[in-house]
């Protein structure tokens, strides 16, 4: 691959991470075991990006 495209590549993976991170910081730090659980359960069940739009999903329609 060119440099430009691995770059953008690389870019859309920080987004990604960067986007993981925020979600996570801003949930609550108690959490009981079963929603632990339930959040790992998730984790192996779906695919990444099926996970990342859940979450971009919540975000815009927390923010309404």
């Amino acid at each position: 691959m060119s440099d430009s495209v691995t770059k953008w590549y690389e870019m859309q993976n920080e987004e990604q991470e960067k986007e993981v991170e925020r979600v996570t910081s801003s949930s609550s730090p108690i959490l009981s075991e079963g929603i632990k659980s339930e959040a790992y359960t998730i984790l192996i069940t779906y695919h990444e990006d099926a996970i990342l739009e859940a979450a971009r999903i919540l975000k815009v329609d927390s923010s309404k």
